[in-house]
């Protein structure tokens, strides 16, 4: 949540600079708008006064509902560091006009114009292809943008079974075993962030069993199931079991002859 300065129109460009180029009065103008708590906006400026007969100046505000005036004086070495000039600005657009203004109160041109808009807003962040602790098999593409007039920036990252962060580019096809979790960011021109952290797991699709050939002692059997990632296999008939290997093939022996089997596969990322 910030205030940032907007553009102004041809007909304001006249007066955007105009105090950047008189020194008649003033040597120096420092504007500084702020956030307080991310709420409450501020517009601070400090002026100090080298030449010329005035005594003050004046500053006017308008926008959105609020429309105001303040006054200062220079102290006795020429400087003038002011208070907030106006506080607690709604979400809008507002013209700030500074006025010099001499010893008899009778006020000069214009010195500085700005021209600021508030904005508390934070960007929409919005996302398809995956939900927060969704399972998928062999692959997740994730397509995300972020909503905002005044965008800056949207990123993304992730990590991958808790390694390192890497960078994600929107529709890029995840195809790696494991879990993810991946943070969404977005900043708009104003300094608001909106950010989204998505968990979610990627997972070997099941086994499918062929069997290659079978005798009175022996069967052996192979998984055809296509595979996006590397895994490695465990063929299981009742107590035999192969233990974890990198072969989608396997052969059981020293079986009882004429006996019923039920072979099992089960398979995870290597």
């Amino acid at each position: 949540m910030a205030i940032f300065y907007c553009s102004p129109t041809n007909a304001e460009a006249s007066e955007w600079e105009l105090f950047a180029q008189s020194s008649t009065a003033w040597q120096e103008f420092i504007d500084v708008p702020i956030s307080v708590d991310g709420n409450f906006y501020e517009y601070y400026f400090t002026i100090k006064q080298i030449g010329g007969n005035y005594y003050g100046i004046f500053a006017l505000i308008s926008g959105g509902t609020q429309n105001g005036k303040m006054f200062w004086s220079f102290n006795d070495s020429g400087s003038l560091i002011t208070s907030p000039v106006f506080s607690n600005l709604e979400t809008a657009e507002y013209a700030v006009r500074i006025h010099s203004y001499n010893d008899d109160d009778v006020a000069a041109d214009v010195k500085v114009y700005r021209k600021l808009k508030t904005d508390n807003t934070a960007p929409v962040i919005n996302y398809t292809g995956v939900i927060d602790g969704g399972e998928y098999i062999n692959a997740v593409n994730i397509v995300y943008e972020a909503i905002d007039v005044q965008l800056q920036s949207v990123t993304a990252e992730y990590r991958h079974d808790g390694g390192e962060e890497v960078p994600y580019v929107s529709g890029t096809p995840l195809t790696a075993y494991g879990e993810y979790t991946l943070t969404i960011t977005a900043v708009d021109v104003a300094g608001n962030q909106s950010e989204v952290i998505i968990t979610f797991s990627i997972l070997p699709p099941d086994p499918v069993i062929e069997i290659l050939e079978v005798t009175e002692a022996t069967i052996t059997v192979r998984d055809i199931q296509t595979y996006a990632d590397a895994v490695k296999w465990q063929f299981i008939i009742e107590e035999l079991t192969s233990g974890w290997i990198t072969d989608a093939e396997y052969t059981f022996t020293q079986l009882s002859p004429n006996k019923r089997q039920l072979i099992t596969i089960e398979v995870r990322k290597q």
